[in-house]
């Protein structure tokens, strides 16, 4: 895991109602809003100067898939 992954895994801890987060977990079941969730990666894309498509936005179930984009 580099470095920006493991900022954005930081922060989604910090929004989760869940106090223990695994790679699987599904982002929809961590009790976070689409408000914060979109904060969230548009801070990053600025952050880290990435660009989130929206088919790389469908295609997000797990955390996993959320730090596969800032590989």
């Amino acid at each position: 895991m580099n470095n920006n992954q493991e900022t954005i895994l930081n922060e989604l801890k910090k929004i989760s109602k869940k106090k223990n987060l695994s790679l699987d977990d599904k982002v929809r079941e961590l009790g976070i809003d689409s408000l914060d969730m979109a904060e969230l990666l548009f801070e990053a894309e600025e952050k880290f100067g990435v660009t989130i498509s929206d088919e790389q936005l469908t295609s997000i179930n797990t955390i996993s898939d959320v730090l596969e984009i800032f590989k």
